[in-house]
């Protein structure tokens, strides 16, 4: 048996840059353990494989894998694998696509920009749930810094969940992003990654409404040791950073990832809140087909 493939670099313009992934087109005839040996062959963060939607409303099921195993959500997943849709039937697609997942249905919309790169934002179908602090001391162990290095004005690192658990330590500067030397052994010895899917430690500048950040983060029990671009973590810092502002927010993030692995990556997030409640948490980025190819089983 043979299937397709594409990749795409994701939350880039420029290929060879942002995060890598494989979409398996066609993917109804494989099983569970095939999908996810070939997630392990090609070592990206995440590998997506296309099947038939349950409902014809929809536009396909989208099984996400890392290296290690089928999460029921990430974000670079969805925006590259709706940008190989378009490329792949084109007009036959509308702008809005929407597919099923682990986490439920999950609506895109897509922008061709007149002949430029693809772009895709997606709406994650819940918001983030803020669970709580973590230990500082554990954080800073698992990523070979100090306690004076963490940045606790507005939080101290706390764990928040959108399909997969992400901890959120907030650091001084890029340069102690840089200083970040992540040490797998403490992620399970001492973090308890087990309850956590990454680490991500981040800076950020400007205001409110207006927010830039520089981040990284470490999943080694997903088989990645750093992710040049985390569409899902992107969104759940959203929601933290929604959850520690008034009662009414529109703000707009501005993400770079991926700097200090040399894949340079852009999310553009925003997120609105009233009354007290998050409402909607939105993530888009582009990206550019690189491969494609048989996979023989």
């Amino acid at each position: 048996m043979k299937v397709r493939y594409v990749t795409l670099d994701v939350f880039t313009e420029t290929r060879f840059g942002g995060n890598p992934l494989a979409v398996v087109l066609d993917a109804d005839d494989l099983e569970t353990t095939q999908m996810q040996a070939i997630a392990a062959e090609f070592g990206y963060s995440e590998s997506t494989f296309v099947c038939r939607p349950k409902s014809a409303d929809n536009t396909a099921h989208v099984r996400i894998f890392t290296p290690m195993k089928e999460v029921p959500f990430a974000g670079h997943p969805n925006v590259g694998t709706a940008v190989a849709l378009i490329l792949e039937k084109g007009d036959t697609l509308g702008e809005q696509l929407l597919f099923e997942e682990g986490i439920g249905l999950v609506p895109i919309v897509v922008d061709r920009r007149n002949g430029g790169p693809i772009r895709a934002t997606l709406s994650p179908p819940e918001v983030p749930t803020i669970n709580g602090p973590a230990n500082p001391e554990q954080v800073v162990a698992a990523g070979g810094l100090a306690l004076s290095d963490l940045k606790t004005g507005r939080h101290v690192p706390t764990t928040v969940s959108l399909g997969l658990r992400f901890t959120f330590a907030e650091v001084q500067s890029k340069e102690t992003l840089g200083r970040i030397e992540a040490n797998p052994a403490r992620f399970v010895g001492d973090l308890g990654i087990e309850t956590s899917d990454g680490l991500y430690f981040y800076t950020s500048w400007g205001t409110e409404e207006d927010l830039h950040v520089q981040s990284r983060l470490f999943a080694p029990e997903h088989g990645i040791v750093e992710d040049p671009a985390t569409g899902s973590a992107a969104a759940a810092l959203a929601g933290l950073h929604a959850h520690l502002a008034g009662e009414d927010l529109a703000a707009r993030i501005t993400i770079d990832q991926g700097v200090e692995m040399r894949r340079p990556s852009r999310i553009d997030v925003q997120v609105w809140k009233s009354g007290g409640t998050t409402n909607r948490i939105d993530v888009g980025g582009c990206a550019i087909p690189v491969m494609s190819g048989m996979i023989e089983l």
